[in-house]
């Protein structure tokens, strides 16, 4: 018998330095409860790591026999006495029958000696016990893999099997997994999140990577350990570590060393020609491959390559498209860059024509620009543009046509007009007429004749930047004289402007406009259909019709359903949002706020995405959740900083709303200073919307006799402009200004009549905001049965958003406060911040805290603002 190589039977020690992976032992720990626990990934993604880091950890508690392979033990003899011997390492003089066997001058067929093995195994170990196979991958004798299969098969009970491999192993997976029999670790658990990189590279590298630089480096890497631990090598002690992020690819000397040496240069000559053949794929399949490499194995190929756990990655279920590992392709490509240069432009235009025969436009347009075949992008650009634009995708066609020569574009008015359209969604406005000026200025007289309407509704467009909404409107009746009666979805634009100005001032008009707009893009357009269903939900909120509004926020959310939900069905999670804030159903309206802020970012919507994040500050202000609603504004103001005035107004008003909510009066009142009614004078709806929201930061302040004349003006021009969701807010200040005063009968008559105006359409939210001075009237007209099944649904809606009790709150007596927290109370009502009161009280700062929280609890409330209405309610101020 040969000498036996004793270090195949030690276990790797733990290392020292390692990042706690808590998700991964506790699997390991399952997985040795299972018949076989595979931990199967490509090169240096720490099998052995993780195992060496259970084991010696308090999660081990089974005796493990362990086996490190080579490709010398294709022999099956030299596995057999290996496995044996590494199994007598667990009890002593349990092998010693079956080496006998294995000795015998004629030795019986393998089944025999496992048979022997396994009931020696049976005899001498009454307790959990495994083996680890280390390196399985070296393993290609069909004879040693039959012999595993046997002992799978019959496994003593009391036995586990642990297989660590690069490459999935030919044995019986399928009904072991069917018999939940396997615990299987991959490549896609073993990868370090970005906690556990940060750990890695900050901790155990030494390095002080920020948050950023190590996101972009677990990005590239895609969470590959190895991959992780080189780039850390290569920054110790380096200079300019940013500039080294940023080129971090898989031509890094390191990673080509590892990958080359380790991967590449052990394929056969086949394999190899194929991996560097398809590297300047995005993706693989095996027609796709066949078209590169001339020839027809390409699905076996990929099948084997995944098999082998070569970083291939799955894209689907059934083994159709595939992709390589980033950094791997990346070593592929500079590989071929250096040994065959000129066949990559050959490469890339037979990926665009294949692409192109088999309807992938976008991947065809994409190798045709990295080509540089300018000419063969520029008409598969054009054939997929009226498609790619219906889909929304905005930031698509914007990237294809800058990335084509100045000249082309100017030469080709259709080209430009679908840059104009993804610049004024990307809200770059400045591009856009510099885009639209470019155009005219090359237009020959037949294009003049053939692109007038179109011009004069980007005019229109233009004049609505400037605010010249009159100019506007004359271009936009224009452009529908001008367009042809078939061209539906340039004329459904022009109706959406139409009525996007008539929202301005006549809501009734601009409903009948979006309605046109509706009918004319119903089929040939999809995202202008859902951007009119947006703006036709909202002028219903507006109008107070609830019902009509979910009908048209249903339609669009059926249409996103249709259209897979592309980026710009972010619309559609914006009209829902807003509608299930007005009924108070915030839960759900979260959720849509959360969808339409992630496709909003997809498709570089910049406008929507500033909506999203208004939308969502509303929720959390609305639940008082006060920071996350201010990092909503403030995500909202960085983007308003490059968008028109109204946009920016939009994020003041919300952030003047905030601060109502937070009591914080004072700062509420200096930051509606900033702006100038006569900013917006053209927008009758938008002025009467800052007025409201100036009247009431002024009722807050306790200026209500000045303000109630001007309550009964902004009341009479909602009912006016049929702006019945105002017209009920509107009534609602009224009633809290009239009950401040002590006009309580009055008061009561306004509430009565805001309540029948929300009752029929279930108008929740409008209630809601105006916070506890609201819910002590609601509690008021309750009593004297005043709309009580509606009034109840309030009551229990407050109760859920501000965890107040529905009863009446009891009589206080004001010398139940005391003289100091009269002191702050008044301070708090006058708008002052707890620093403010600290400093004119002279007192320390958590004093003030101290003395507002008592005064909530007393007082029964838990903002600044319920606090107010409550103590003038009760007379304390």
């Amino acid at each position: 018998m040969e000498e036996l190589l004793t270090t195949k039977f030690f276990f790797p020690p733990a290392r020292k330095n390692l990042v706690s992976r808590p998700r991964l032992l506790e699997k390991v720990s399952r997985g040795f409860q299972s018949q076989l626990l595979l931990i199967s990934a490509p090169a240096g993604y720490g099998k052995t790591t993780l195992l060496a880091d259970w084991h010696s950890g308090p999660g081990s508690q089974v005796p493990v026999a362990w086996l490190s392979l080579d490709e010398d033990d294709n022999d099956l003899s030299r596995f057999l006495m290996y496995l044996v011997t590494a199994l007598g390492t667990l009890k002593a003089g349990i092998s010693e029958s079956v080496l006998a066997i294995l000795q015998s001058p004629q030795p019986p067929p393998p089944q025999v000696t496992m048979t022997a093995l396994i009931n020696d195994l049976i005899d001498a170990l009454s307790t959990p016990f495994a083996l680890v196979l280390d390196d399985y991958h070296v393993i290609n004798s069909q004879s040693v893999h039959a012999a595993m299969t046997f002992l799978l098969d019959h496994l003593p009970p009391k036995m586990h099997l642990v297989i660590l491999t690069r490459a999935d192993p030919p044995l019986p997976l399928p009904s072991l997994r069917a018999r939940n029999h396997l615990t299987e670790i991959r490549a896609a658990d073993l990868r370090f999140t970005a906690e556990e990189a940060t750990a890695f590279l900050n901790q155990i590298m030494g390095l002080t990577l920020t948050t950023d630089q190590v996101s972009a480096l677990e990005t590239r890497t895609e969470g590959w350990v190895a991959g992780l631990q080189l780039a850390a090598l290569s920054m110790q002690d380096r200079d300019g570590i940013q500039n080294f992020i940023l080129e971090f690819t898989g031509s890094h000397h390191f990673i080509v060393d590892y990958l080359a040496d380790e991967v590449l240069n052990s394929q056969l000559e086949p394999v190899r020609e194929f991996l560097l053949r398809t590297s300047i794929l995005y993706r693989l399949t095996a027609p796709l491959c066949n078209a590169l490499t001339n020839d027809s194995d390409g699905q076996s190929t990929l099948e084997k390559l995944e098999q082998a756990n070569l970083f291939v990655v799955p894209l689907d279920d059934e083994r159709c498209w595939y992709r390589y590992h980033h950094l791997f392709a990346d070593m592929l490509r500079n590989r071929l860059g250096q040994m065959d240069p000129e066949i990559i432009p050959e490469l890339r235009i037979k990926a665009s024509a294949w692409s192109e025969a088999n309807g992938l436009l976008d991947e065809a347009i994409e190798y045709a620009l990295e080509t540089g075949d300018f000419d063969r992008a520029l008409r598969l650009i054009e054939s997929t543009l009226p498609g790619i634009s219906g889909q929304g995708r905005i930031a698509t066609v914007s990237m294809w046509i800058r990335s084509l020569p100045e000249t082309m574009i100017t030469r080709r008015p259709r080209l430009g007009f679908s840059l104009a359209w993804a610049l004024f969604l990307e809200h770059k406005l400045d591009q856009v007429e510099a885009c639209i000026h470019r155009i005219e200025q090359n237009f020959s007289p037949e294009n003049e004749s053939l692109y007038q309407g179109e011009f004069a509704l980007w005019k229109g467009i233009i004049a609505r930047n400037h605010a010249d909404m009159d100019r506007s409107r004359d271009f936009l009746q224009r452009a529908l004289e001008q367009l042809p009666d078939g061209n539906s979805v340039l004329r459904g634009r022009a109706w959406i402007f139409l009525g996007l100005g008539y929202l301005e001032n006549d809501i009734k008009k601009a409903r009948e406009a979006f309605n046109q707009a509706g009918n004319l893009l119903e089929e040939g357009d999809n995202t202008g259909l859902l951007a009119v269903l947006y703006f036709l939900t909202l002028t219903l909120i507006l109008q107070g019709e609830l019902t009509e509004a979910a009908s048209a926020s249903q339609r669009a959310l059926n249409l996103a359903e249709k259209m897979l939900h592309w980026p710009v069905t972010s619309y559609v999670h914006l009209a829902a949002t807003e509608l299930l804030c007005e009924r108070n159903e915030l839960e759900r309206a979260e959720q849509h706020a959360a969808q339409a802020t992630e496709l909003a970012r997809l498709g570089g919507n910049t406008d929507n995405l500033m909506m999203a994040f208004l939308d969502a500050c509303k929720i959390q202000r609305a639940c008082g959740n006060w920071e996350k609603a201010q990092n909503l504004i403030a995500e909202a103001q960085e983007l308003a900083r490059l968008a028109t005035t109204w946009f920016n107004v939009e994020v003041v008003h919300e952030q003047v709303c905030l601060f109502l909510a937070q009591g914080q009066v004072n700062a509420a009142s200096e930051l509606l200073q900033q702006i100038q009614t006569s900013s917006q004078s053209w927008s009758l709806i938008a002025c009467l919307r800052e007025k409201i929201i100036r009247a009431r930061v002024r009722i807050v302040r306790n200026e209500t006799q000045e303000i109630l004349k001007e309550l009964d003006v902004l009341h009479e021009q909602a009912e006016d402009l049929g702006l019945r969701r105002w017209s009920i807010q509107i009534l609602c200040l009224q009633a809290l200004a009239l009950n401040s005063l002590g006009r309580k009968n009055e008061s009561l008559e306004k509430m009565n009549s805001a309540l029948k105006a929300a009752e029929k359409e279930g108008s929740i939210q409008v209630f809601l905001d105006e916070g506890h001075g609201i819910l002590d009237l609601l509690r008021m007209s309750q009593k004297l049965g005043l709309a009580s099944k509606f009034i109840s649904r309030l009551l229990t809606a407050f109760d859920r958003q501000f965890h107040t009790k529905v009863v009446s709150l009891p009589e206080l007596n004001p010398e139940v406060l005391s003289e100091r927290e009269l002191e702050v109370l008044r301070l708090v009502a006058d708008g002052m911040s707890n620093g403010q009161i600290a400093d004119a009280l002279v007192i320390a700062r958590g004093t003030v805290k101290k003395h507002i929280n008592n005064i909530f609890s007393k007082l029964g409330v838990q903002r600044r603002t319920e606090c107010v209405a409550r103590a003038r309610e009760l007379k304390l101020l």
